[in-house]
């Protein structure tokens, strides 16, 4: 089995998160990893590759994560996104969830 190169690390978390195809219904789902650049998900509804989507997910209390992304693949292991649109802001907490996913792993048990 081929590994996939990946420019970022992923994380590995389990977040509860939220999509919606512009509408307003919003579809829960499961953030399985995570990098800077986007999430491996699992979601209950079948997505097609290609297709646009926003993402809610509160990754600190009181602070949540919106961004639009893209739907790159899908496999039985779940869906692989990419962030295609996040403000500023976005992006912050992006790094500084990261950043203390990373710490806590580099941690001894």
């Amino acid at each position: 089995m081929r590994q996939e190169m990946r420019a970022q690390a992923r994380v590995a978390v389990t977040r509860r998160a939220s999509l919606s195809a512009g509408d307003t219904y919003w579809i829960p789902c499961m953030i399985m990893d995570m990098s800077d650049t986007g999430f491996m998900l699992i979601c209950s509804k079948r997505v097609p590759v290609g297709q646009l989507l926003q993402f809610r997910c509160e990754l600190f209390p009181q602070k949540s994560l919106e961004c639009k992304i893209e739907v790159r693949h899908v496999n039985d292991d779940g869906i692989g996104a990419k962030i295609v649109e996040i403000d500023p802001q976005g992006s912050s907490l992006v790094q500084s969830y990261l950043q203390e996913q990373y710490s806590h792993a580099m941690r001894p048990h």
